[in-house]
C-alpha cells in the first residue's frame, strides 16, 4: 500500500445503497480541484464493484481484504491491549460454542454476543487506525452516520481519535414513519416483548434508539455501539452521530435535520449534482424539448409529461401482482390525458419488464429522469426525492400513492399534489394547477436560490477549504 500522505488525501466511505449518488458528488468536487483532493473511496466487496462500474480514476481500498502486518497489530504505539480486552478474548472463545448451544435466548446469551460485537469493533479499530496513519487524511466523509456498520463505525472513530473532520453528505431523504413501518415485522426491536432480565433492563440504556414502542437496531448491536462510542443520540435520523458538519441538499432537508434534533450549527445547504444539471437544462429548455419531441416522434401541439415508474415492487413494498395492476392503471390514465408522455425508469428497474406500456402517445426514456424532467410541462410520479426536482423547476406535480406510502413527507409543499386514490389521481394528471404564489413559496423553503445556481464544485471547494 502506498503512503499518500503528501497529498490532501480524503476518505469517502461508501455503503450498500447510496454509493453511485456520493461518487457522483465526489467527481463534481474534483473536476475544479484547487484544493488538490484526493478521494480515497473506502468499502467492502459490494461496494468495490459499485465504484468499479461508476469511477475507474481514484483509489479504492477494500477494508474488508485489508490485512495489518503482524507489527502493525501488535504496535503498542497504536494498540496496546489492556487486562479486560484480553479477558473478553479468551471468554469469547471459551464460551461462544456453549453458549450458542445452550443459553441462546438467555440474558447471557446476549451479553456475549454484545461483547462480541463490541471486541470485533475493536480489532477493525486497528485496521482504521493503521489507514488514518498511513494515509493521513485531511477529511472523511460519509453518507451516514446512524446505521452502525462495522466499516463506517471504526473509520469515523478513528477520526475521531485523530482530530479528523468527518463531514456527512445528506443526499437522500428519509421517512421515519416508513423506517418504523418497516421495523414493525421484526420481533426483536419490539420494546413490549422482552424475553429475559438482559431485554428488559438494556432499554434504559437505549431510550433514544426508541421510537413508538421500538428500537432502530437490535439491542446487543445498539449497546455493543454504545459501549465503543459509535451510538447515534438519534438513529431514527441522520446527523445524530460523530458528523461534525452535516451538507444539506435543500431547505426542506435542512428543516428535517433540525426537526430531528441536529443542531443548527452543523449544517449548510448546498445542494448536489443533479440540481445543477436540472437548472443548466432548465435555461435551455426550449430546444431540449423540440429534440425530445423529434427523437420520440410527440406531437408537439400537445404538452409534454414526464413521469417517473414508480418502484412500489423493486423496493421491496408490495408483491408483483399489486404492483403491475397499479403500473397499468397509472399508465392508462397518463395515456387517457392524450399529451405526450415520456416514462421513465429507475436504474434498478428491467426496461423489458415496462417495454409493453410503449405504445401510441406514451415513450420510455432512453435518458435519466435528470436529464429531461426539466423539459417537462408536468410531472407525474410515485413518492420519491425526485418530487423535490420538479418543485424546483416550478412544474406541477401530480403524485400516485395508492399504497398510502406518504407519511405526510412532502405536506408543506404547495406545488405537489398527492393522490391515494384512482379517481383522485386520473382528475388531477392534467387539471392540477400552480400560481405564482405556491412557486414561490416552495421556492423560498427549498433555499433554491442557494440549492441551483452556481458551480457546484466551487461551492463545495470553497465549503472543504476550511478544513484543509
Amino acid at each position: 500500500m502506498k503512503n499518500s500522505s503528501s497529498k490532501n488525501n480524503i476518505f469517502v466511505l461508501l455503503d450498500r445503497h447510496h454509493s453511485r449518488a456520493l461518487i457522483s458528488t465526489i467527481s463534481i468536487i474534483t473536476k475544479n480541484n484547487r484544493n488538490k483532493l484526493f478521494p480515497i473511496f473506502i468499502g467492502g466487496e459490494f461496494e468495490h464493484k459499485i465504484f468499479e462500474n461508476e469511477n475507474k480514476f481514484h483509489e479504492y481500498i477494500n477494508f474488508e481484504d485489508f490485512n495489518l502486518s503482524r507489527r502493525e497489530s501488535l504496535n503498542t504505539k497504536n494498540f496496546k491491549p489492556n487486562f479486560m480486552f484480553s479477558f473478553f478474548i479468551h471468554l469469547k472463545k471459551l464460551l461462544k460454542n456453549y453458549i450458542t448451544i445452550n443459553l441462546k435466548n438467555s440474558s447471557l446469551f446476549s451479553i456475549a454476543f454484545q461483547q462480541i460485537i463490541y471486541l470485533r469493533l475493536l480489532k477493525k479499530l486497528q485496521k482504521a487506525k493503521i489507514l488514518i496513519r498511513k494515509y493521513n487524511p485531511k477529511l472523511l466523509i460519509t453518507l451516514s452516520d446512524r446505521e452502525h456498520s462495522d466499516i463506517i463505525s471504526v473509520l469515523s472513530k478513528a477520526a475521531k481519535i485523530n482530530n479528523v473532520p468527518i463531514i456527512l453528505m445528506n443526499l437522500n431523504i428519509y421517512c421515519k414513519e416508513n423506517a418504523w413501518d418497516y421495523r414493525q415485522s421484526i420481533n426483536k426491536l419490539d420494546t413490549t416483548k422482552n424475553k429475559n432480565l438482559y431485554d428488559k433492563f438494556s432499554l434504559f440504556f437505549l431510550k433514544s434508539c426508541i421510537y413508538k414502542k421500538t428500537l432502530y437496531q437490535e439491542r446487543e448491536h445498539l449497546l455493543a455501539h454504545k459501549m465503543f462510542g459509535s451510538l447515534s443520540q438519534n438513529p431514527w435520523w441522520n446527523g445524530n452521530g460523530l458528523s461534525d458538519f452535516i451538507i444539506a441538499t435543500n431547505g426542506f432537508d435542512r428543516y428535517k435535520l433540525i426537526e430531528n434534533k441536529v443542531k443548527k450549527s452543523k449544517i449548510v445547504t448546498i445542494g448536489n449534482p443533479e440540481y445543477q444539471l436540472i437548472y443548466k437544462n432548465l435555461k435551455n429548455k426550449n430546444n431540449l424539448k423540440k429534440k425530445i419531441i423529434n427523437k420520440y416522434q410527440f406531437n408537439p401541439e400537445k404538452k409534454l409529461i414526464i413521469a417517473a415508474v414508480p418502484q412500489w415492487y423493486e423496493q421491496g413494498m408490495v408483491s408483483l401482482d399489486d404492483h403491475l395492476n397499479e403500473i397499468k392503471f397509472y399508465c392508462d390514465s397518463l395515456s387517457n390525458t392524450q399529451e405526450n408522455i415520456l416514462l421513465s425508469l429507475h436504474p434498478r428497474q428491467i426496461f423489458e419488464d415496462y417495454n409493453h406500456f410503449q405504445k401510441g402517445n406514451m415513450k420510455i426514456s432512453k435518458t435519466p429522469l435528470s436529464s429531461i424532467i426539466s423539459c417537462g410541462d408536468r410531472f407525474v410520479s410515485g413518492i420519491s426525492s425526485t418530487i423535490i426536482w420538479s418543485t424546483l423547476i416550478g412544474i406541477p406535480t401530480v403524485v400516485y400513492d395508492p399504497f398510502k406510502i406518504n407519511k405526510n413527507t412532502f405536506i408543506k409543499f404547495k406545488t405537489v399534489k398527492i393522490c391515494q386514490t384512482k379517481k383522485g389521481f386520473s382528475e388531477n394528471i392534467s387539471s392540477f394547477k400552480l400560481n405564482k404564489k405556491s412557486i414561490t413559496d416552495d421556492w423560498k423553503f427549498l433555499e433554491r436560490h442557494k440549492v441551483m445556481r452556481g458551480d457546484l464544485s466551487s461551492k463545495y471547494n470553497d465549503l472543504l477549504s476550511n478544513f484543509l
